[in-house]
């Protein structure tokens, strides 16, 4: 569930999840993000709306506040048009 869009209309476009869910790959209970370099994907997602995405899996490693969490990143070179988000 998209808990922030704030960042959804630039370029990467981030949204900010909660209560999320790993349907298929590696199982993670800190997925705090996805990031979109897609353009297709900005400005999609309302505060409250449930989305369905595919991408690849990263970690992120904040030096700075040595926080850590994982995101969801659509546009990358591994996925070649597999990736998307949708509105579910």
């Amino acid at each position: 569930m998209v808990s922030e869009n704030v960042e959804s209309i630039f370029l990467p476009a981030t949204y900010k999840i909660e209560e999320a869910r790993v349907l298929n790959g590696s199982q993670v209970s800190d997925l705090k993000e996805v990031v979109s370099y897609e353009s297709l994907y900005g400005g999609v997602a309302e505060v409250g709306e449930k989305i369905e995405v595919k991408g690849k899996l990263e970690l992120v490693l904040n030096e700075r506040t040595r926080e850590r969490y994982y995101r969801v990143l659509i546009g990358s070179l591994e996925g070649r048009g597999g990736e998307y988000l949708k509105i579910i």
